[in-house]
């Protein structure tokens, strides 16, 4: 059984004991657990079913209590909206009908490059990938809400996340989107403990050299701590990831493939065109040397024949 991205789900051993709270990261797959008894958690699994057996009591799905994100928006709505009726109430102010709430419009979080916010870089690229594969997924509520989640969690560790992603116009296109791991997140972000720092004279987030980076102390509550922000870097990105591979990236696939092909037709045009300039200054070259083999060989003979024509005459003179 899955449910959808975003669900919140609750398993309660009994009714005084504290619960075990997960959310669904991707429709069918991963699991991020937040609480376990009452202790908060970042743990990622792999499935609902893996989450449940690892959990002593070992519940069934059935076991659990589900609300989506809509829910428990309208359950927060709905309770305000009863305050407000009960302080009318008792105020004497009369209560007017309740109108349909309309729903928010939600706006993309894409923050000004103006910031220089080394933190966020990583999301400029994926906006810009988005927007040249398919702009209407910039529209999408599921795509802003997940996007959004990402430079919240990347805003959270300003002080030790630094994100980067190549200019070069072929890494453009095979790099920063499909990330399924820590490993595949390492190349575009980096958790420097202290490498980054907020500059007052500017308001500014300035980036430390790699050097001064080197030099932090690593102890093992601080590479846990580093472990702990890549994880859950990488639980924000995965469900925007789900939901915007099927349209980026056979997109940056095609425009990867496209690039290689002009670089390479480039090269081979390039290398023609020098193997034809070569051969025309070799064969100038060779046109020059045979020119100045004729002039030596007819030199030659004309002072070989004087030679012999001096030779005969004082040998005639001799007899």
């Amino acid at each position: 059984m899955s449910f959808p991205s975003q669900t919140i789900l609750r398993f309660r051993p009994s009714s005084e004991a504290e619960p075990y709270v997960a959310i669904v990261l991707v429709e069918g797959g991963n699991i991020l657990e937040v609480k376990r008894g009452g202790v908060t958690k970042r743990v990622i699994y792999s499935s609902i079913e893996e989450w449940l057996d690892s959990i002593d009591e070992h519940p069934t799905v059935d076991q659990l209590e589900t609300r989506s994100k809509d829910e428990l928006n309208d359950e927060k709505e709905s309770k305000e909206l009863k305050k407000e009726a009960n302080t009318k109430a008792k105020t004497g102010a009369k209560v007017k009908e309740e109108k349909p709430v309309k729903e928010k419009k939600v706006k993309l979080n894409l923050i000004p490059r103006t910031e220089r916010n080394y933190a966020i870089e990583w999301t400029y690229h994926i906006h810009k990938i988005i927007k040249e594969a398919n702009p209407t997924l910039l529209t999408n509520k599921d795509v802003i809400l997940a996007f959004n989640h990402l430079v919240d969690v990347l805003l959270q560790h300003v002080k030790h996340v630094v994100t980067t992603v190549s200019s070069s116009r072929y890494a453009k296109y095979t790099t920063g989107i499909d990330i399924t791991d820590i490993e595949s997140l390492k190349r575009v972000c980096q958790v420097r403990l202290d490498s980054v720092f907020y500059n007052t004279d500017n308001n500014r987030y300035v980036i430390r050299s790699h050097y001064y980076g080197s030099t932090a102390i690593k102890t093992p509550e601080s590479l846990k701590m580093q472990q702990d922000i890549y994880e859950e870097i990488l639980a924000a990105y995965l469900p925007l990831f789900e939901l915007i591979k099927k349209d980026v990236i056979p997109y940056m696939e095609q425009q990867a493939k496209a690039i290689k092909n002009k670089e390479n037709s480039d090269r081979i045009l390039y290398l023609s065109e020098r193997m034809e300039s070569l051969q025309n200054v070799y064969e100038k070259e060779l046109a020059r040397r045979k020119s100045l083999i004729v002039r030596f060989t007819q030199s030659h003979e004309r002072q070989l024949a004087e030679l012999r024509s001096t030779l005969a005459a004082i040998m005639e003179k001799h007899k």
